[in-house]
């Protein structure tokens, strides 16, 4: 308080009391000097406190103000040594690095950033949005209900704990991730990696290598990314993205359940003049003309289930997956645009644009 806020005309020496503006007493953290009118404390959460600060002078004469305290939270960067160490966090977006030992990492609020480094580490991000960096099997990540969306990054083989969202593999080496019963968000790394949904509406993106996705339960969605990749929907409603510079992307679909409408999805720099349908064996071949990419789907001429129900451009034109044959065969006929031809020759156009413009739509 600054010594000018309370003047006494006769002089007398002041007095002072101190409440929370609803007259209850100040909380436990918060410390009042009724000789110099001083506040001090340590807050225990952000937040906004009033203050009632009362004067009284020799004669009981009061005189009162409102002062208002505002609880910033705080960032901070802790960092370990090379022993055990033993880091907590505030309520504000930490960074805790435990470097080397093994290590006890807690972050407590705010939406923070534990790395336990090299060692058997144990981490707890607390409420907010956590994220973990995990390099050992044996380092433990612990999240309760309803603390946030938390991601692991891991360059190691990892199943995602309770309570845990989103999952994304780093490194060099080719490795698992697999995700639990909710609604994941799993990203490979630049190599060859196997990402497993699990239960739950996942989103699962490949990135570079040779990856194996497979969605499993739950309506997921599948994005391969660069390089020739295998997609496993499983059970419930799938999406699969594809674009140019994918590779050849193999899809397999076993799901006839009624009403399940798996969608191939292509991405924005792809039109539907672009794309050609073939039969290749008991597949179905998904081209994109004057490219190398080809999404194969197999055993589409096998079974039902085996078939996507709808095709999509990032424009938002549909084709069903009912009116394919009907493309594959007016195709048939002509043999599929050469490397570097991004436009179909105007012989194919008289023929195919009609069909094309008739079932894309």
């Amino acid at each position: 308080m600054n010594s000018s806020a309370f003047i006494d005309p006769d002089g007398d020496r002041l007095a002072y009391s101190a409440a929370l503006i609803d007259g209850s007493s100040l909380p436990a953290w918060l410390s009042f000097d009724a000789t110099t009118g001083a506040i001090s404390g340590t807050p225990d959460t952000p937040g906004k406190l009033s203050v009632v600060i009362t004067a009284k002078d020799a004669g009981d004469l009061t005189a009162e103000d409102i002062f208002d305290i505002n609880i910033s939270s705080l960032d901070v960067d802790i960092n370990g040594t090379s022993g055990a160490d033993k880091l907590s966090g505030g309520n504000g977006n930490d960074t805790l690095s435990g470097l080397a030992g093994n290590d006890v990492l807690n972050g407590n609020a705010g939406n923070d950033w534990l790395d336990g480094g090299s060692g058997i580490d144990f981490m707890a991000g607390g409420a907010g949005d956590d994220t973990y960096l995990v390099n050992s099997f044996w380092d433990r990540v612990v999240e309760n209900a309803h603390g946030g969306r938390d991601a692991v990054i891991a360059s190691i083989s990892y199943i995602l704990g309770d309570n845990l969202e989103n999952l994304v593999l780093s490194g060099a080496s080719a490795i698992i991730g697999i995700g639990n019963s909710t609604a994941n968000q799993i990203t490979g790394s630049a190599a060859a990696n196997i990402i497993w949904g699990g239960a739950g509406n996942d989103m699962l993106s490949g990135k570079g290598g040779v990856d194996t996705l497979l969605g499993d339960t739950g309506d997921d969605s599948l994005d391969g990314g660069v390089g020739n990749d295998l997609l496993i929907g499983g059970t419930g409603t799938d999406t699969y993205s594809f674009g140019r510079g994918f590779g050849k992307d193999i899809i397999v679909e076993n799901d006839s359940t009624l009403g399940v409408l798996d969608t191939v999805k292509f991405l924005s720099d792809i039109i539907p003049e672009q794309i050609w349908f073939q039969r290749g064996g008991n597949n179905l071949e998904v081209s994109i003309i004057g490219s190398h990419d080809k999404l194969v789907i197999k055993d589409w001429y096998l079974s039902s289930g085996a078939h996507v129900e709808q095709f999509k451009t990032a424009g938002g034109l549909m084709l069903l997956g009912s009116q394919v044959d009907s493309l594959v065969t007016a195709m048939a006929g002509f043999e599929p645009p050469e490397s570097g031809q991004t436009i179909l020759p105007p012989s194919y156009e008289a023929i195919l644009d009609p069909l094309i413009s008739a079932f894309w739509l």
